[in-house]
């Protein structure tokens, strides 16, 4: 079994490691949350769609194929604007597949946690 060790912060959004796939030949925006929709290609997860039950990714470049998904390790997205991110606790997707530490709580939005802050 191989461990990672963390020794410092990412610095830039869309940077992590851990489980990462590379397939689907979509455009990204780096440090995002994406879903892998039916057709094996990747799109903007937001709490009104597909995250309730699609594979969750953070785009770590532009290209799906090339720089890939982390699709579970520790990586740097980018967050709603809350100032409540705390270490230990839960994370979960916002609006334009951003990161938040506040639960969605309109009709219709779905609750899942997406990682934890540290």
């Amino acid at each position: 079994m191989i461990y990672a060790k963390i020794t410092g912060s990412f610095t830039d959004t869309g940077q992590g490691y851990g489980d990462i796939v590379k397939f689907g030949g979509t455009n990204l925006l780096p440090g995002r949350i994406y879903a892998l929709k039916s057709t094996g290609t990747w799109e903007v997860a937001i709490e009104t769609g597909p995250v309730s039950s699609s594979l969750l990714g953070l785009a770590l470049g532009p290209k799906s194929d090339i720089d890939g998904l982390l699709i579970r390790g520790f990586g740097r997205g980018v967050w709603h604007g809350d100032a409540n991110l705390l270490p230990g606790q839960p994370v979960y997707a916002s609006s334009a597949a951003r990161f938040t530490s506040v639960a969605p709580s309109d009709p219709g939005d779905v609750v899942r946690i997406v990682g934890y802050a540290i």
